[in-house]
Protein backbone atom coordinates (compact mmCIF):
# COMPACT_ATOMS: atom_id res chain seq x y z
CA UNK A 1 0.00 0.00 0.00
CA UNK A 2 3.36 2.53 0.82
CA UNK A 3 4.41 2.14 -2.54
CA UNK A 4 1.50 2.29 -4.44
CA UNK A 5 0.81 5.65 -2.34
CA UNK A 6 4.21 6.76 -3.21
CA UNK A 7 3.52 5.78 -7.16
CA UNK A 8 0.87 7.97 -7.03
CA UNK A 9 2.14 10.86 -5.26
CA UNK A 10 5.18 10.77 -7.77
CA UNK A 11 3.10 10.14 -10.50
CA UNK A 12 0.79 13.49 -9.73
CA UNK A 13 3.88 15.66 -9.66
CA UNK A 14 4.78 14.53 -13.13
CA UNK A 15 1.85 15.62 -14.53
CA UNK A 16 2.09 18.79 -12.23
CA UNK A 17 5.03 19.38 -13.49
CA UNK A 18 4.02 18.80 -17.32
CA UNK A 19 3.90 22.02 -19.63
CA UNK A 20 0.86 23.01 -20.85
CA UNK A 21 1.03 24.78 -24.29
CA UNK A 22 0.91 27.76 -25.04
CA UNK A 23 -2.48 27.87 -26.77
CA UNK A 24 -5.14 27.08 -24.80
CA UNK A 25 -7.16 24.64 -26.49
CA UNK A 26 -9.45 23.06 -23.65
CA UNK A 27 -12.55 21.25 -25.27
CA UNK A 28 -14.14 23.55 -22.61
CA UNK A 29 -14.09 25.51 -19.50
CA UNK A 30 -16.66 23.97 -17.04
CA UNK A 31 -19.03 21.09 -17.35
CA UNK A 32 -22.03 20.56 -15.22
CA UNK A 33 -23.61 17.16 -15.20
CA UNK A 34 -24.46 13.58 -13.81
CA UNK A 35 -21.99 10.71 -12.96
CA UNK A 36 -23.38 6.86 -13.03
CA UNK A 37 -20.90 4.77 -11.10
CA UNK A 38 -21.17 1.02 -10.71
CA UNK A 39 -18.92 -1.78 -9.22
CA UNK A 40 -19.77 -3.02 -5.78
CA UNK A 41 -22.33 -0.77 -5.28
CA UNK A 42 -23.93 1.83 -8.01
CA UNK A 43 -24.00 5.27 -7.53
CA UNK A 44 -25.51 7.95 -9.09
CA UNK A 45 -24.79 11.86 -8.52
CA UNK A 46 -23.74 15.36 -9.44
CA UNK A 47 -20.68 16.31 -11.39
CA UNK A 48 -18.98 19.88 -11.58
CA UNK A 49 -15.44 19.73 -13.58
CA UNK A 50 -13.47 23.32 -14.07
CA UNK A 51 -10.53 23.12 -16.78
CA UNK A 52 -7.86 26.09 -15.53
CA UNK A 53 -5.54 24.91 -18.93
CA UNK A 54 -5.81 22.76 -21.86
CA UNK A 55 -4.30 19.97 -19.42
CA UNK A 56 -5.09 20.63 -15.42
CA UNK A 57 -8.42 20.53 -14.30
CA UNK A 58 -10.31 19.83 -11.14
CA UNK A 59 -13.60 17.61 -10.38
CA UNK A 60 -15.98 17.69 -7.75
CA UNK A 61 -19.12 14.78 -7.31
CA UNK A 62 -21.63 14.13 -4.67
CA UNK A 63 -22.69 10.57 -5.58
CA UNK A 64 -25.80 8.40 -3.81
CA UNK A 65 -26.29 5.17 -3.15
CA UNK A 66 -27.98 2.19 -1.04
CA UNK A 67 -27.84 4.09 2.63
CA UNK A 68 -24.44 5.98 1.47
CA UNK A 69 -23.44 9.61 0.14
CA UNK A 70 -19.50 9.92 -1.13
CA UNK A 71 -18.06 13.22 -1.46
CA UNK A 72 -15.29 13.21 -4.01
CA UNK A 73 -12.62 16.02 -4.58
CA UNK A 74 -9.72 15.01 -7.18
CA UNK A 75 -7.28 16.99 -9.23
CA UNK A 76 -7.20 15.70 -12.76
CA UNK A 77 -4.48 15.79 -15.76
CA UNK A 78 -6.10 15.60 -19.16
CA UNK A 79 -4.27 14.72 -22.46
CA UNK A 80 -4.85 14.87 -26.47
CA UNK A 81 -4.74 12.10 -28.71
CA UNK A 82 -2.88 12.69 -32.22
CA UNK A 83 -4.82 13.52 -34.74
CA UNK A 84 -8.44 13.53 -32.71
CA UNK A 85 -9.25 17.37 -31.71
CA UNK A 86 -12.33 15.98 -29.27
CA UNK A 87 -11.05 13.03 -27.84
CA UNK A 88 -9.24 13.39 -24.37
CA UNK A 89 -7.30 10.70 -21.74
CA UNK A 90 -8.03 11.86 -18.54
CA UNK A 91 -5.47 10.60 -15.38
CA UNK A 92 -5.95 11.84 -11.91
CA UNK A 93 -6.30 11.33 -8.29
CA UNK A 94 -8.07 12.45 -5.57
CA UNK A 95 -10.27 11.83 -2.07
CA UNK A 96 -13.55 10.99 -1.47
CA UNK A 97 -15.35 10.44 1.87
CA UNK A 98 -18.22 7.94 2.35
CA UNK A 99 -20.63 9.04 4.34
CA UNK A 100 -23.33 6.02 5.64
CA UNK A 101 -26.60 5.97 7.01
CA UNK A 102 -25.91 2.88 8.86
CA UNK A 103 -26.32 3.30 13.03
CA UNK A 104 -22.64 2.36 14.38
CA UNK A 105 -21.20 2.28 10.81
CA UNK A 106 -18.01 4.67 10.83
CA UNK A 107 -18.06 6.63 7.89
CA UNK A 108 -14.74 5.98 5.55
CA UNK A 109 -12.22 8.14 3.31
CA UNK A 110 -10.38 6.89 0.26
CA UNK A 111 -7.91 7.81 -2.32
CA UNK A 112 -9.43 7.15 -5.82
CA UNK A 113 -7.03 6.95 -8.88
CA UNK A 114 -8.69 8.15 -12.06
CA UNK A 115 -8.32 6.70 -15.51
CA UNK A 116 -10.08 7.46 -18.66
CA UNK A 117 -11.48 9.16 -21.45
CA UNK A 118 -13.52 11.82 -22.36
CA UNK A 119 -15.18 13.68 -25.67
CA UNK A 120 -17.07 16.63 -26.12
CA UNK A 121 -19.49 15.70 -29.06
CA UNK A 122 -18.89 18.05 -32.05
CA UNK A 123 -21.65 20.72 -32.56
CA UNK A 124 -23.16 20.10 -29.06
CA UNK A 125 -22.40 21.05 -25.35
CA UNK A 126 -22.45 17.03 -24.55
CA UNK A 127 -19.48 16.01 -22.31
CA UNK A 128 -19.21 11.81 -22.28
CA UNK A 129 -17.15 9.93 -20.62
CA UNK A 130 -15.65 6.58 -19.25
CA UNK A 131 -13.92 6.45 -16.52
CA UNK A 132 -11.76 3.40 -14.09
CA UNK A 133 -12.18 4.71 -10.63
CA UNK A 134 -10.39 2.32 -7.90
CA UNK A 135 -11.41 2.83 -4.24
CA UNK A 136 -8.42 2.37 -1.76
CA UNK A 137 -9.05 2.70 1.89
CA UNK A 138 -6.97 5.29 4.30
CA UNK A 139 -9.57 5.06 7.10
CA UNK A 140 -9.04 1.06 7.67
CA UNK A 141 -13.30 0.57 8.12
CA UNK A 142 -14.20 -0.38 4.07
CA UNK A 143 -12.51 -2.63 1.90
CA UNK A 144 -10.21 -1.55 -1.15
CA UNK A 145 -11.82 -1.93 -4.47
CA UNK A 146 -10.59 -1.93 -8.20
CA UNK A 147 -13.30 -3.09 -9.56
CA UNK A 148 -15.01 0.27 -10.12
CA UNK A 149 -16.55 2.36 -13.20
CA UNK A 150 -18.01 5.78 -14.28
CA UNK A 151 -19.98 7.14 -16.80
CA UNK A 152 -19.80 11.19 -16.79
CA UNK A 153 -22.75 12.91 -18.64
CA UNK A 154 -22.25 16.61 -18.96
CA UNK A 155 -23.05 19.73 -20.37
CA UNK A 156 -19.95 21.90 -21.56
CA UNK A 157 -19.41 25.44 -21.44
Amino acid sequence: MRKLLQTLLFSGFICCAARADAQDARLYKNAYGGRFEFGYDSWVGVSWKHLYTAHHGTELSVLFGTLTTVLNAEYQFNGRFKGVHSLQWVAGVGGALALYKVYDNPNDVFIRPILGIETKVKGTALDLGLEWRPMFNVSGNATNTAYRFSIPVRLAF
